[in-house]
C-alpha cells in the first residue's frame, strides 16, 4: 500500500538541500511557455495542456533512479488554472501541494497580452484577476514577473508591478542575446531589475541540446564571469526530458547545477550585484536592434485590424461607462442584485483579457481562433449592456423602457460623462416618439438652454444637440413634444453639392482640384490634407513585407462632393475611388489590378469641438495589399509625441528608409517605421501642435515630406498567411507556415479619426482631447428625469486649474471603479505632468472615510477627509494615484 505521507512529502519538500549554491552555478528553470490559442483553437491547446501536466506529473516524481524535476513556472498566467478547473478540477489540488511546497511558479498575470494594445487599466485589471485567482484556489503568485511577448513594454510598467509587490521581470528586449541585467525605471522613478531571458530559437519548435546550452553560458560568461547563469527549460516539448538532459549539460558546461526558480536567481543576481549599481533604462523598452533574433513583430499592430477596432471599443466602454456607472449605483444607488452585477462586470472583464492574449488581439492565430475571438467580442458587448441597463435603472431619473404614451407632450433626455472634467460635445440618438408627434422645444438645466438649438432627421428619428455635462455626472433634457413637424430650415439636415464647409473663426476645409485643403483658425494652410494611398503586401501575420514588385495606387477623388449642414455641425462627404491588384502574383509580386475600391469620407467640423474629425467606410475588396490614410500635419519636426499605458513619449519621426533585408542574413528583422499608439500621435513645434486622434487605429508611421511630417494611418493590412519565410522585411519562419485566408479582411470597415489643433506642451490638455474622443458622451431616452437636472458626483480640482471646477489639467482620473472587496469607490488618478500637483477630490457626498491603497488594493494611508468631505492629495509626476473612498452607509468597507 501506498504510503500518503512519504508521498505528500515527497511532492513538497525540496529536493536537494536548502543551502545556497555557489554564485557561479547554472540556474535551470523549467518553464511552461504557452500560449493559449493560436494556430490551433483554444479546445486543442487545452487538450494537450492536460498531457503536457500529466507528462510532468511524472517528472516531478521519482522511483529512485531518475532526477526528477524540482520546480517549474506555469506559463505565467493563472488563466491556466481556470482552464484546466473546467474539465480536470481534480488537478487543481495537485498545484496546490507543488505550489505550497515551492515546486510550481504561478502568475502574476491573468493572462500574457501584448502591451502596447491594451490600456494601463487593462493591465491593473489582469494583474488583479491573477491575484483573484490565487485567493480563490489558496495559491501564492510569484513575486517576479515573467513576460512573454515581443512587441515592446511600455515605460509606466515598472510603477505597476512594483504596487503589486513585484520588484523583478524576465522579459524580452532586443534579441535573445545576454543583456546585462538592468533597473528598468519608469517616468516616476519606480524600478524593477529585469533580466532579458532568452529563447535560443526564432521558431518555438526547435530540440534544443547541450551545445545550446553550452553557448548561451558562454556569451553570459562574457558579461558576468562570476555567475549566476541562466537555462530556461521548455517543458512543453515531449521529445525532450529534463532529467535526460541534465548530465550532458553539466558535462558540457563544467557548472554545477541548480534546479531553480525566477525568484532563486533573482536573489543570486542581487548577491553578485545590488540593484543600485546595476545600470538604469528609462522608458518604454521598444529596441529594434538588428540582431539575431530581434523580433518587434510591428504587423501585430495592423493584422486582422478589425478586432482592435472591437477591443477599443469594448474597453472604452468598461471603463467609461459600466465601472463608474455601477460604482455610482452600488454606493447611492438602489440596484437590483448588487453582487448578480458585479459578478457580470468580473465576467465580461475577464472575457475580454481573454481575447487580448498576445496571438488573439495580434490578429496572429488561426482562422478559428479568430472566429471564437469575434464571439466573445460580442459576449462582452451583450454583458456590457445588460449592466448599463440594470445601472441606469438604479440611478436618478426612469430611462424608457416602454413605447412613449400616445399623448405624451414631452420626452426627456439623460447625457452622462465619465470624465473628471466638464465636457460640452455633440450627442446624437434614436428616439422613439408616437406617432404623429415630433420635436418640438428642447430644453437643458443651465440658463444657456432653455430652448436649444437641435438636428433632426424624420426617417430616422435622430436627434442631435450640444450637451454640457459636468464631471463624472450626469445633464437632463427635455424635449417638448408637438403635432407638427419641426421647421426643418431651422433644424433641419439639408444636403447639396459644394465644396467648402468653414466655421466663423475663419477655419475652412475646401475642395479644389481634387484635394483637401484645411484653413487652420491660425491662418496655417494644409494642402492635400488627406489622401488614400494602397501599396502591396507579401508579408504575413507577424510583418508587412513589400513585394519585390509593387504597384502603389493613389486613390481619385470623385467630382461629386456633397456639403451636409445642420445647426450643430458643418460635413464634407467626399467618395474616393481606387482601382488595385485583386491579390498578389504565384511569384509574390504585384501588377495594376482591376478591383475597385470605393471609400466615403466624411469630414466634420463640430459646434464646439476644434480639428476635423473623419468617418471614412469602405469594403475592402482585394488581398495582399495595405490601405492607409495620409495625414499631412503643416508641422516641420523629427519627433512624435505618442500616448501608452499612463504615459506620453516621444519616438523619432523616421527611423530608416531600409525596411527590407538581405536574405542571408538569417533570423532577423528589418527596422520597421510604424508604431504602436493607444488613442493619439502628434506633432509639434514651439508654437503649433496637431494630434491624430484614433479610435481602435493602432498603427501610424511619420514620413518627413513636403516641409512637414505626413501620417500614414492604417485602416486596412490584408494578408493570407500566419507566418512564411520569403518576406523582405523578416528571414525567418516564426510560426507554422499555414494559410489564413480570413487573414484577407474582406468585409466592411468603418475608421473613425480627427486632427485636432491643440495647445503645445500641454500633455494634460493632449490626453484630455483624447480620452473624449475615445469615450464621448453617453445619451439616452428617459420616461422621467430627477428635479436636479445637472448633477457632478465627484469633483477633482488641481492646483493647475483655474476656477473651482473639476478641471483634468493637472490630474487624469483613469478608473472609477468597485473595490475587489468591500464596497466604496476606488478611485485612480494620473499625472502626466512633470511636476507635482495639488488636488482636492471631493464626492457628492460627504465620505466616512478615504484611503491611500496601492493599486493592487492594499492599503498604504488613511486620508482624512475635511469638514466639507474634500480630500487632499499631493500626485508627484507621472505617479498613478490609487485611493478608496468609503461613505457612512457602507460599514463593511473597512480595508482588511
Amino acid at each position: 500500500m501506498t504510503d500518503l505521507k512519504s508521498q505528500g512529502e515527497l511532492q513538497t519538500k525540496p529536493l536537494q538541500p536548502d543551502k545556497p549554491a555557489p554564485l557561479a552555478t547554472l540556474h535551470i528553470v523549467a518553464y511552461l511557455r504557452w500560449e493559449r490559442e493560436w494556430y490551433e483553437t483554444f479546445e486543442t491547446r487545452r487538450a494537450k495542456l492536460l498531457d503536457i501536466i500529466a507528462r510532468l506529473r511524472e517528472q516531478m516524481t521519482t522511483d529512485g533512479t531518475n532526477t526528477p524535476m524540482r520546480t517549474f513556472l506555469l506559463g505565467g498566467q493563472t488563466v491556466i488554472l481556470e482552464d484546466i478547473a473546467a474539465v480536470r478540477p481534480d488537478l487543481l489540488t495537485l498545484f496546490s501541494i507543488y505550489n505550497a511546497g515551492g515546486r510550481v511558479g504561478l502568475g502574476p498575470w491573468y493572462i500574457a497580452v501584448d502591451e502596447t494594445l491594451v490600456s494601463g487599466e487593462s493591465l491593473i485589471r489582469n494583474l488583479l484577476a491573477a491575484r483573484a485567482d490565487a485567493s480563490h484556489y489558496g495559491l501564492r503568485l510569484m513575486t517576479v514577473a515573467y513576460m512573454l511577448s515581443s512587441s515592446g513594454h511600455p515605460a509606466q510598467l515598472p510603477q505597476i508591478l512594483r504596487d503589486f509587490e513585484i520588484d523583478a521581470a524576465f522579459l524580452r528586449h532586443g534579441a535573445d542575446v545576454v543583456h546585462m541585467p538592468f533597473r528598468w525605471e519608469s517616468p516616476d522613478g519606480s524600478s524593477v531589475l529585469a533580466v532579458n531571458h532568452q529563447m535560443f530559437s526564432a521558431f518555438p519548435f526547435k530540440v534544443m541540446d547541450a551545445w545550446d546550452v553550452r553557448k548561451s553560458v558562454l556569451d553570459q560568461k562574457s558579461i558576468r564571469p562570476d555567475g549566476p547563469y541562466l537555462w530556461l527549460f521548455d517543458v512543453s516539448n515531449p521529445e525532450q526530458s529534463l532529467s535526460e538532459m541534465l548530465p550532458d549539460v553539466a558535462k558540457r558546461t563544467g557548472l554545477p547545477l541548480e534546479q531553480s526558480d525566477l525568484k532563486t536567481y533573482v536573489e543570486m543576481l542581487r548577491r553578485e550585484l545590488p540593484d543600485s549599481l546595476r545600470p538604469s533604462l528609462q522608458g518604454e523598452l521598444r529596441l529594434q536592434a538588428l540582431r539575431e533574433n530581434a523580433f518587434l513583430f510591428p504587423g501585430m499592430l495592423s493584422s486582422r485590424i478589425y478586432l482592435k477596432q472591437m477591443n477599443a471599443r469594448l474597453q472604452a466602454c468598461l471603463l467609461s461607462a459600466v465601472e463608474p456607472w455601477l460604482t455610482l449605483a452600488l454606493s447611492h444607488g438602489q440596484i437590483k442584485y448588487p453582487e448578480n452585477n458585479r459578478a457580470l462586470l468580473n465576467y465580461a472583464w475577464r472575457t475580454l483579457m481573454k481575447n487580448q492574449a498576445i496571438y488573439s488581439l495580434g490578429g496572429a492565430a488561426s482562422d478559428a481562433v479568430h472566429q471564437e475571438n469575434e464571439l466573445r467580442y460580442r459576449q462582452v458587448a451583450d454583458t456590457c449592456q445588460h449592466i448599463i441597463h440594470n445601472v441606469l435603472q438604479a440611478l436618478p431619473g426612469e430611462p424608457l423602457l416602454t413605447n412613449v404614451e400616445p399623448d405624451a407632450q414631452q420626452t426627456h433626455i439623460m447625457v452622462w460623462n465619465s470624465h473628471n472634467w466638464t465636457v460640452k460635445q455633440v450627442v446624437t440618438l434614436q428616439l422613439q416618439l408616437p406617432p404623429n408627434k415630433h420635436p418640438a422645444k428642447l430644453s437643458g438645466a443651465l440658463e444657456s438652454e432653455s430652448d436649444m438649438l437641435y438636428a433632426w432627421q424624420p426617417e430616422t428619428k435622430t436627434l442631435s444637440f450640444l450637451a454640457t455635462v459636468p464631471a463624472m455626472g450626469y445633464a437632463a433634457y427635455t424635449l417638448d413634444l408637438s403635432s407638427e413637424p419641426p421647421d426643418l430650415k431651422r433644424y433641419g439636415i439639408n444636403t447639396v453639392k459644394g465644396q467648402v464647409i468653414a466655421r466663423v473663426t475663419g477655419e475652412k476645409l475646401t475642395v479644389q482640384d481634387g484635394k483637401l485643403t484645411w484653413k487652420l483658425p491660425d491662418n496655417r494652410v494644409i494642402d492635400d490634407l488627406l489622401r488614400f494611398i494602397d501599396e502591396g503586401d507579401a508579408g504575413d501575420a507577424y510583418n508587412f513585407s513589400p513585394p519585390k514588385e509593387d504597384v502603389v495606387v493613389q486613390a481619385d477623388l470623385i467630382n461629386d462632393v456633397q456639403v451636409e449642414s445642420s445647426p450643430l455641425y458643418q460635413r464634407l462627404i467626399l467618395r474616393h475611388r481606387m482601382r488595385v491588384a485583386p491579390h498578389l502574383k504565384e511569384d509574390r509580386t504585384r501588377d495594376r489590378g482591376v478591383k475597385l475600391i470605393e471609400l466615403r469620407t466624411t469630414a466634420t467640423f463640430y459646434e464646439h469641438l476644434p480639428g476635423v474629425h473623419f468617418r471614412t467606410t469602405f469594403e475592402n475588396t482585394a488581398k495582399d495589399h495595405r490601405l492607409r490614410a495620409h495625414l499631412r500635419t503643416g508641422i516641420n519636426t523629427d519627433r512624435v509625441t505618442v500616448d501608452s499605458p499612463f504615459n506620453l513619449l516621444e519616438r523619432p519621426a523616421h527611423l530608416t528608409d531600409e525596411i527590407t533585408i538581405p536574405s542571408m542574413r538569417r533570423n532577423m528583422e528589418a527596422v520597421s517605421n510604424t508604431h504602436p499608439m493607444q488613442t493619439l500621435a502628434a506633432v509639434r513645434t514651439g508654437t503649433s501642435s496637431l494630434a491624430l486622434l484614433v479610435r481602435g487605429l493602432p498603427e501610424y508611421e511619420a514620413i518627413p515630406e513636403a516641409d512637414q511630417i505626413t501620417m500614414p494611418l492604417t485602416l486596412v493590412r490584408a494578408v493570407g498567411w500566419l507566418s512564411r519565410d520569403d518576406l523582405r522585411t523578416r528571414t525567418a519562419l516564426v510560426a507554422p507556415m499555414i494559410e489564413t485566408p480570413e487573414a484577407q479582411c474582406l468585409r466592411e470597415f468603418t475608421a473613425e479619426y480627427s486632427l485636432v489643433n491643440t495647445t503645445p506642451g500641454d500633455k494634460a490638455e493632449l490626453i484630455r482631447t483624447a480620452a473624449e474622443f475615445n469615450a464621448p458622451l453617453q445619451a439616452y431616452q428617459y420616461a422621467t428625469i430627477p428635479e436636479r437636472r445637472s448633477r457632478s458626483y465627484l469633483s477633482i480640482v488641481s492646483d493647475q486649474a483655474v476656477g473651482a471646477d473639476s478641471d483634468g489639467a493637472g490630474a487624469i482620473m483613469t478608473s472609477l471603479k468597485p473595490p475587489e472587496k468591500g464596497n466604496g469607490w476606488i478611485v485612480r488618478l494620473f499625472n502626466p505632468l512633470d511636476k507635482a500637483v495639488e488636488v482636492y477630490v471631493t464626492p457628492f457626498k460627504r465620505p466616512e472615510r478615504a484611503y491611500l491603497i496601492t493599486m493592487a488594493e492594499e492599503l498604504l494611508s488613511a486620508l482624512e477627509p475635511d469638514a466639507n468631505g474634500r480630500i487632499g492629495v499631493v500626485i508627484n509626476p507621472h505617479e498613478i494615484l490609487t485611493m478608496r473612498i468609503v461613505f457612512e452607509t457602507q460599514e463593511n468597507a473597512i480595508i482588511s
